[in-house]
């Protein structure tokens, strides 16, 4: 796993870290949506106070920085990519005769870091998927609620 680290260049690293983020994010809202379970009271009883916004805000909370990592890591492995290219293509270009081995770790950087802006991004995207349906069907459910309640 280091080697792959080493070979994938500077733009493992953001990679590494988005997916950080990424998984601390899913766990938070997995402790969470455990705690809260199927029972909505909790949230029914803030609704009726604050508005739905409020009950948005408290479950939809991280969906941004995963709905950011899903678009950032595709891009952030063709910026590997990219680097790792042109890598190569410099010792290709180069006036003595080029190294292969060196050629070969530009090629490996370019593979590793797409491979891994793609990881990022699917094993991210799953999660935020299950939680945006999640959030949609509580908030149908709060404002139903709140409209029967409305209700004569």
């Amino acid at each position: 796993m280091m080697t792959w680290i080493q070979r994938g260049g500077p733009v493992v690293w953001p990679l590494l870290l988005l997916s950080l983020l990424a998984t601390t994010v899913v766990i938070d809202r997995i402790r969470f949506w455990m705690r809260t379970g199927r029972q909505h009271d909790e949230l029914l009883e803030l609704a009726r106070r604050e508005g739905l916004e409020a009950v948005e805000r408290l479950i939809a909370r991280g969906m941004v920085l995963l709905d950011t990592v899903i678009t950032i890591a595709p891009m952030l492995g063709i910026l590997g990519t990219v680097t790792g290219i042109i890598q190569s293509f410099e010792l290709l270009g180069g006036e003595a005769r080029p190294d292969p081995l060196g050629v070969s770790s530009g090629i490996a950087e370019a593979l590793i870091t797409t491979a891994l802006g793609l990881v990022v991004a699917l094993c991210t995207i799953l999660p935020y998927n299950w939680l945006r349906a999640r959030i949609r069907t509580v908030l149908f459910d709060l404002e139903l609620a709140l409209q029967r309640e409305e209700a004569p």
